[in-house]
């Protein structure tokens, strides 16, 4: 949608803000009648300053300086027609702390508000002038300051959230890197044996090469298939979805299961993160456990949300396996921190909390 306009100027921030020089008309025509130099040296500064203050407000830092120092100048000069001028330099204000941060605002600011005063002491221009500018300078600071505030959180989230989302696709290509490496390089590997033995099995058993081929074909079907569920968990993954897998593979495996979630809306790519972290969980309760009785548990504590899965079997190994080298990276990403530690001699804890702020 575009922005609408009036006199062929977009009603956006800058332009919005030019409201303030009413005040400067009011005090050239309605007050006072400008004389002809007055109203030329007006024209003169209007061109000027319009040219220096679009171009200097979505400035930052040293870029906008120029402006800074042009627009006090222009009020200084404007000073000596009509103490009106001052809006100049509230503009001048605006700008600075707009643009500026820290020590360098505070210097431009001082600077400036010197630069008005200084010239009513010698009698150079009126205190009217030096009146407007102390009276609606601190105004103008204080407004200027809570909107640049604003604005600097804004892109900071937005930078938060660019990097979150960069992170997620990084996350999600070593992801993928892995399950493909784990699931279709040992399948890869047979085929690629088979396919040997069939071809030195050609001149002597032709029965037995085609069985090689046979199993070369079905290991290729089944290579195809571990391919689509690596995409599908990509895409389609969340935690009630990797909850009921859970329920179903624990259960096939004679293990009672019992599953509790209190978790709250999270966003897809916590939901796929979080479930890939269900589903590597309960695959290692079924090959490496041998226990008879699975919790699962999704609840919020406090800020956090925490996912508990505690078997009663013999223990998994604490050594480094991509499995849990996998879990670890899922929670790192997500600001989150993972334990698994033996409770009991017939008991394994895995602990996930999750800070809450991380669902926006």
């Amino acid at each position: 949608m575009s922005e609408p306009k009036f006199l062929f100027l977009k009603l956006n921030g800058p332009t919005i803000w030019l409201t303030y020089f009413l005040w400067y008309y009011a005090g050239l025509w309605i007050i006072v009648p400008p004389k002809k130099e007055e109203l030329i040296a007006s024209i003169i500064a209007f061109v000027l300053f319009f040219g220096l203050y679009y171009d200097a407000y979505y400035k930052k830092g040293a870029r906008a300086w120029f402006a800074i120092f042009a627009i006090t100048l222009i009020s200084l000069v404007m000073a000596t027609y009509t103490a009106s001028a001052s809006i100049f330099f509230i503009y001048a204000v605006m700008i600075a702390t707009q643009t500026q941060r820290g020590k360098t605002r505070i210097a431009w600011l001082a600077v400036g508000f010197i630069a008005t005063v200084a010239p009513a002491l010698t009698g150079h221009v009126s205190w009217y002038y030096s009146a407007g500018s102390l009276m609606f300078g601190p105004l103008s600071i204080a407004a200027t300051a809570i909107n640049s505030k604003l604005q600097d959180q804004t892109e900071t989230l937005l930078r938060n959230r660019t990097e979150m989302r960069d992170l997620a696709i990084t996350a999600e290509r070593e992801r993928i890197a892995r399950d493909m490496h784990d699931t279709l390089g040992h399948l890869l590997s047979v085929m690629t044996a088979k396919a040997d033995l069939a071809l030195k099995l050609t001149d002597r058993d032709l029965g037995q090469a085609r069985q090689e081929i046979q199993d070369i074909h079905l290991t290729g079907r089944q290579a195809l298939k571990d391919v689509r569920n690596v995409i599908a968990g990509m895409e389609n993954t969340t935690i009630a979805n990797e909850l009921g897998h859970a329920r179903y593979l624990l259960e096939t495996a004679n293990i009672h299961i019992k599953i509790s979630n209190q978790s709250p809306t999270l966003p897809p790519e916590h939901q796929h993160a979080l479930g890939m972290i269900i589903r590597e969980a309960t695959t290692n309760v079924v090959k490496h456990s041998n226990a008879s009785r699975c919790e699962i548990s999704l609840t919020q504590e406090r800020d956090n949300l925490l996912l508990q899965v505690k078997d009663n079997g013999v223990g998994v190994s604490f050594e480094p396996r991509a499995g849990l080298s996998s879990m670890r990276k899922r929670a790192e990403q997500l600001s989150g921190t993972l334990h698994i530690s033996a409770q009991k001699p017939n008991e394994t804890l895995l602990e996930l909390r999750l800070p809450m702020d991380m669902r926006h």
